[in-house]
């Protein structure tokens, strides 16, 4: 999922300096803050940028929208995911030199968007379901 979401950045023109910078940091994943965020160290001196992705409500909250674009943004949320899609939150942010706050919450995210995403089923899926659902063996 990591290399298709950088390869469409690219063919959408978005830098891509997760291919060609240093990571830094990283904030990962946990139950407070559902979403991951690196922070990148640009090539040449250009810079560090932030990029986050995670559950699209996380993203909002790390950004700071509003109730009201909290609403709308659900809105697109559900009705992507009623199409099957796996919906994921993304956000930026350009940061200067200095230290890195603790939590990513404190960092000037800016929400960039969501990005919606095939997930079909794997051919073995049905065959385990049914395998769950089937009566349990007793002796």
């Amino acid at each position: 999922m990591e290399r298709a979401l950088h390869e469409a950045a690219g063919r959408q023109g978005a830098p891509t300096t997760a291919l060609t910078g240093c990571l830094i940091r990283e904030y990962p994943l946990s139950r407070a803050v559902l979403a991951v965020t690196h922070v990148w160290e640009e090539p040449a001196g250009g810079g560090r940028i932030a990029a986050a992705k995670g559950a699209p409500e996380a993203i909002a909250r790390l950004c700071g929208m509003s109730a009201a674009e909290e609403a709308a943004l659900a809105g697109r949320i559900e009705a992507l995911a009623s199409e099957g899609l796996r919906v994921l939150g993304v956000a930026r942010a350009e940061l200067g030199p200095g230290v890195l706050p603790d939590s990513p919450s404190a960092l000037p995210l800016r929400f960039l968007g969501l990005v919606a995403l095939a997930d079909p089923l794997r051919p073995e899926a049905p065959a385990a379901v049914a395998e769950c659902q089937a009566p349990a063996y007793v002796s």
